[in-house]
């Protein structure tokens, strides 16, 4: 008998939050894959957090996960336990992040000797509200539709882009390789009807890009999607995480979403690391810190070594104020962006970074990091200070209120000192 499963490559922490009740990865060896693939959840996640590394990176990244993957599902097929992989690279619903770096890698690696049959991108994501229509992906600012490329996400210092119009995107990122004229694009007239007969006429790897205003939109688009895959179409998905939620067609989350406050480990305080400094995750910790009741304490981080100190010393500190005793510490960083060369210093190693037209260059005085690889910085220092003092935690699913966010708990021990926590947050 042939399983489905759905195994998504997440660039950052925030893809698994529209799911629940799966694996979330952050170590691929074979025998943790394994464990993945015979576990009940018909997905799992592997957390590569490759939106926080340069392109080459990401790229050695990647190559590992897939092969792993690839020497995990032939040793399971040889036990007579054989899957129907759908492939999924984790898309920023925003258009950030290494594409099309990331899908020509698992191509290469997973696409078998022909390549897979087509290549989905599919950006859209109802929670944050952002959607695609005519093949132009908008973003809900303030209720009004807007393009993504006029917001400031697309100003990016790293992956930015000058257009909303996804087959353009395509062609500038891929500098050229894939012409715009070339890509096949699923209106929302279309994928509300039926379109298996396109899907079966798909191959050679095309890519394709999707509209969607609904989720009802994306539940008739993967319906079809997955007949096409059980009939021995193999597609590769670049895309947001309401995709995800279409595919895995998973019950509704047992715990209502103003309940899961109340899980916290034997009633103790906790803390809240907020690495994003993007306008919405500003709104959202203001928002949190207008709470009743917490313990807020304000950040003072920066990019230089060893400037952590006092910021970890807020958590340890935490245990013994009496108002924190059944509350949580917030600490984040300056609500300001700072640009910084790669350095040792920095804890970037890096020699070259990806530029938004795809090419590399060699830091200058000029270079600039994104947001997402400071705050992968500063949430990895983070981690590996509270692991060391004891504290256990998860990143969390960045759903809501809590975008960007690492929540430590205190005081139980971390099972692993260097920060690696192969649980998603309850």
């Amino acid at each position: 008998m042939t399983e489905t499963k759905i195994i998504v490559l997440d660039d950052s922490p925030t893809g698994s939050q529209t799911v629940h009740s799966c694996l979330l990865l952050t170590r691929w060896d074979q025998d943790t894959l394994r464990a993945a693939l015979l576990d009940n959840s018909p997905l799992f996640f592997v957390l590569t957090n490759t939106r926080g590394m340069d392109a080459l990176r990401a790229a050695m990244v990647t190559r590992d996960v897939c092969r792993n993957l690839k020497l995990t599902l032939t040793s399971l097929s040889a036990q007579n336990r054989h899957f129907n992989p759908i492939f999924v690279s984790r898309l920023d619903s925003t258009l950030r992040g290494h594409y099309p770096v990331e899908t020509d890698v698992m191509n290469e690696e997973l696409g078998g000797a022909t390549g897979f049959d087509a290549h989905f991108l599919i950006p859209a994501f109802f929670e944050g509200g952002r959607f695609t229509r005519d093949s132009f992906h908008y973003l809900m600012a303030d209720g009004v539709a807007t393009p993504v490329h006029q917001t400031e996400f697309a100003r990016d210092s790293v992956f930015g882009y000058s257009t909303s119009y996804l087959p353009d995107y395509v062609e500038k990122k891929t500098a050229g390789r894939i012409k715009a004229n070339q890509i096949e694009r699923f209106l929302l007239a279309q994928i509300r009807g039926d379109i298996s007969a396109r899907l079966m006429e798909l191959h050679d790897t095309v890519c394709c890009v999707v509209d969607a205003e609904t989720q009802t939109d994306l539940n008739n688009f993967a319906a079809q999607l997955k007949t096409a895959a059980a009939s021995g179409k193999r597609f590769l998905f670049r895309s947001a995480a309401s995709l995800l939620t279409a595919l895995a067609q998973l019950p509704p989350q047992p715990v209502a979403a103003s309940a899961m406050r109340q899980y916290v480990r034997n009633g103790q305080p906790g803390a809240l690391i907020v690495g994003s400094h993007v306008k919405k995750t500003t709104a959202q910790l203001n928002k949190l810190l207008e709470e009743p009741g917490g313990c807020h304490r304000g950040g003072r981080g920066s990019h230089r070594h060893g400037t952590f100190r006092p910021i970890a010393g807020s958590i340890a500190s935490s245990q013994a104020c009496p108002r924190c005793r059944y509350n949580t510490c917030n600490l984040y960083q300056p609500r300001r962006t700072r640009f910084c060369r790669p350095s040792r210093a920095s804890g970037i190693w890096r020699t070259s970074f990806c530029v938004p037209d795809g090419r590399s260059t060699r830091p200058a005085d000029h270079t600039r990091l994104s947001h997402q690889q400071r705050r992968n910085h500063f949430e990895r220092r983070a981690v590996r200070w509270a692991c060391t003092q004891g504290f256990a935690g998860t990143r969390a699913a960045s759903a809501g209120l809590f975008s960007g966010a690492l929540s430590v708990r205190s005081p139980a021990t971390c099972r692993d000192a260097g920060g690696d926590f192969s649980r998603q947050c309850r």
